[in-house]
């Protein structure tokens, strides 16, 4: 079995938690950032989009929100303002 390798936006979450990885998130504090989740059934739903989501916002490791690949795009960067 390979192991999984860490995107650079994970290591930079990593890097900035708080020493709780995995256990809290908080989306106004830690670093947002998107993984791809190809297998999802669920539809994106943000702002009355309906198309099949494929990714998952995610903060301090932990899941916070999903949605379409444009929309976690927009929810990640909304987070570094």
């Amino acid at each position: 079995m390979t192991p999984k390798v860490a995107s650079p936006a994970e290591l930079k979450a990593k890097a900035t938690s708080r020493g709780e990885w995995a256990q809290t998130a908080n989306v106004n504090i830690d670093h947002r950032y998107l993984k791809p989740y190809p297998r999802m059934r669920r539809r994106c739903g943000l702002d009355g989009c309906r198309v099949r989501a494929t990714h998952v916002g995610m903060c301090n490791g932990l899941g916070m929100t999903y949605g379409c690949e444009w929309h976690m795009r927009v929810w990640a960067k909304e987070g570094q303002r």
